[in-house]
């Protein structure tokens, strides 16, 4: 229940809801008069969300309800007599494994010169980021659905507005100068905490919205937008984008596609991508009759997956072995939907994608293939059919000669037989063969090689496997190909220390990593004044 406590007297059946802020003061307390509660409950137990469980061990019977944001139980459910055991001494929540609490805090501050009013009301900056507009395509919908239900961002906030010490002029941040960058979110935490915020709980997850706009770009010290519009009217609020921003907070580079940065269109992290979708909900247009708010595209699977967002449980992968295997897919964000969500065969990542929610603007249902290399995804091409990006029924993904008169050499070949939109499925043709040249026998999984998903490593003389679509398996090939690309060769002196050369091979992989995770490339930037004197008063209501 966030930071909401319940007090409750059994002898008189009475209580008390209030909150505890960050000074560790009560306030905000709801009083339940003597008779409220029934004085036979024994125990009050909190569930996700704010629902909450009584239970009375004299006559095992209980209730569920919600305590909504004014301290009322709503929507009860009643568990008649007998339906508990009545001796049970203890219940206790068991929270589902891997659901990680990732709170935002989205500041919304204005220059201290700022005169113009801001153009959105505070009611709809909730709707964007909070549950206040949970179901409704909005920034915590979108979270849950890319990390397949790992990352709770039900308990972000809006904080603001509060005015900066700055006048707009004094913003000279941009790609270039990413301390520029970093100066803007400073001066929007110091206002913050001047008006009594406590931002601890969000640790660098502080999305800072500037009026009048000055920039658009995410680092790991936070992110930045603001609330005007671009060349194409869309405002740089729309979930598109900053979903976008806020994945650069979260350790996500920027999605290669085609050869180049920013290629890869079916994917969030590629930005200002063709495959944008008009927003369902907040369907306001600008003059020219263009959509204001965007959603989409999703994040690729291999992304996911370098993450650990991937739910593991629901991916098929190719064995060790050689094998020819029929596969289903289910779309890669349907969570809800049973069956495997991705197929992963060697270093490759094969997802299903179809023609809604998220990705309700890609042109048609299709298979992807990506492959993890550096932090950075890379979209794969079809063999066959000019190197389609997108993969559709008949096209074929090969790696490798399937003609090799050994037998030995690796092999992926995977090829698309049926995509059965409406049923929201996708039939995959899987034949691999691992690198059975480097396979010690048949047992054993040496880390590295073609076609094998983790393996066994070797550190401090001790064996150890890393077991198959284990993050750690991305950290270990980015290192290894550092090294390989360095041309480092490690040697002994019979100390046990390490070659210089490798320390700064592995000091040049931290360093890269880094880099790679402070974009500079900077974005369109949108201003209040670039908005058409006639657009529609609604999509620009004053702030509160």
């Amino acid at each position: 229940m966030s930071d909401r406590i319940l007090y409750y007297g059994a002898s008189r059946g009475r209580g008390l809801i209030g909150s505890v802020d960050s000074n560790n003061v009560l306030k905000d307390v709801t009083v339940f008069p003597d008779g409220s509660f029934a004085k036979d409950w024994t125990q009050i137990t909190a569930l996700s969300g704010d629902r909450i469980l009584y239970y009375s061990a004299s006559r095992g019977r209980g209730l569920i309800g919600t305590i909504n944001s004014n301290n009322v139980l709503q929507d009860v459910t009643v568990i008649p007599d007998g339906s508990f055991a009545k001796d049970w001494q203890e219940i206790t929540f068991l929270r589902p494994p891997g659901r990680l609490s990732h709170p935002w805090a989205f500041l919304l501050v204005q220059f201290s010169d700022a005169t113009t009013p801001t153009p959105f009301t505070r009611q709809r900056f909730e709707e964007m980021c909070t549950t206040a507009g949970a179901g409704k395509f909005n920034l915590v919908d979108f979270y849950r659905d890319m990390s397949h239900g790992n990352l709770d961002l039900s308990t972000s906030r809006v904080l603001g507005w509060h005015r900066l010490a700055q006048k707009e002029s004094d913003y000279v941040g941009s790609g270039g100068n990413p301390q520029g960058r970093r100066d803007l979110i400073t001066w929007a935490r110091q206002a913050a905490l001047n008006a009594g915020e406590n931002l601890a709980p969000y640790a660098n997850r502080i999305f800072v919205v500037t009026h009048p706009p000055t920039d658009l770009f995410g680092m790991p010290e936070g992110a930045v937008s603001g609330d005007g519009r671009d060349s194409q009217g869309m405002t740089s609020l729309a979930p598109s984008l900053v979903a976008h921003e806020m994945g650069h907070v979260h350790g996500l580079d920027h999605s290669w596609g085609g050869g180049y940065e920013y290629g890869d269109h079916w994917d969030v992290m590629s930005n200002r991508t063709p495959y944008m979708a008009p927003h369902p909900v907040h369907t306001e247009l600008d003059s020219a009759g263009r959509p204001i708010w965007r959603i989409g595209p999703g994040l690729n699977a291999a992304s996911m997956w370098g993450k650990g967002w991937l739910d593991m449980t629901r991916v098929w992968q190719a064995g060790g072995t050689e094998s020819d295997t029929l596969v289903d897919l289910r779309p890669l964000h349907r969570h809800d939907l049973p069956g495997h969500l991705c197929a992963r065969v060697g270093p490759y990542f094969f997802e299903f994608r179809v023609k809604e929610r998220w990705d309700a603007a890609i042109p048609e249902p299709c298979v992807l293939v990506h492959e993890l290399t550096y932090s950075r995804s890379f979209l794969l091409t079809a063999t066959e059919s000019g190197g389609r990006q997108d993969l559709r029924e008949g096209d074929e993904f090969l790696r490798g000669d399937p003609d090799d008169p050994t037998g030995s050499a690796p092999l992926v070949r995977v090829k698309v037989l049926d995509i059965d939109a409406a049923a929201r499925t996708a039939r995959l043709s899987v034949t691999q063969r691992p690198d059975l040249r480097f396979m010690a026998g048949p047992e054993t999984r040496l880390f590295g090689a073609d076609g094998v998903d983790g393996g066994l490593i070797v550190i401090s003389g001790k064996v150890v496997d890393v077991p198959p679509g284990s993050p750690l398996s991305a950290t270990i090939e980015e290192i290894a190909q550092q090294l390989q690309e360095t041309g480092v060769t490690p040697t002994s002196d019979g100390d046990g220390y390490l070659h210089r050369d490798l320390l700064r091979a592995i000091a040049s992989l931290t360093d890269l990593v880094s880099r790679m995770e402070s974009p500079c490339v900077p974005h369109d930037p949108v201003r209040t004044d670039e908005v058409p004197a006639s657009s529609s008063a609604a999509a620009h209501a004053g702030s509160d």
